[in-house]
């Protein structure tokens, strides 16, 4: 038996979209095994990129959306932390994160938005009972009022 080419297109259309929608986090997963390798070579611009393949695929990976942000932190440049902080926030309005935030509020203090980067170091030092996070809030609160003076 035969099948028609339409139908065979449309069997294969249908079967490709059905993997894409249930090993979405296993793509993910090998896109964020392959940022870990440039990563780990020197090259987190290209990491990033894979990173950002893998967010793309699934938001809701919390690998991606860390590893992503952690490049941008290694990367150091303005964009690449802003995509960083952006890709955190978007995690973040649906899960709770510690790493992440953590990653974020380095971010946030590597562009100079230390008032938000205290902010977000107060909440990592109350959910970790870690008085590190504590007294780097207070730092980058210090920081933020020099800056406004």
């Amino acid at each position: 038996m035969t099948i028609a080419p339409g139908r065979r297109w449309l069997l294969a259309t249908f079967t490709a979209l059905l993997a894409v929608v249930l090993l979405r986090p296993l793509i993910a997963g090998a896109l964020c095994v392959r940022g870990d390798e440039f990563l780990r070579s020197g090259d987190p611009v290209t990491a990033q990129h894979y990173y950002r393949f893998a967010v793309a695929g699934d938001p809701d990976s919390e690998t991606a959306a860390e590893r992503f942000v952690f490049a941008a932190l290694e990367i150091h440049a303005s964009p690449a932390l802003a995509a960083g902080i952006k890709v955190a926030d978007s995690y973040l309005l649906r899960h709770d994160d510690e790493a992440i935030r953590i990653d974020r509020a380095l971010a946030l203090w590597s562009i100079n938005d230390l008032a938000r980067a205290a902010k977000e170091l107060r909440v990592v030092a109350a959910l970790t009972h870690d008085r590190r996070y504590a007294r780097l809030a207070q730092i980058a609160s210090s920081r933020a009022a020099r800056l406004r003076e």
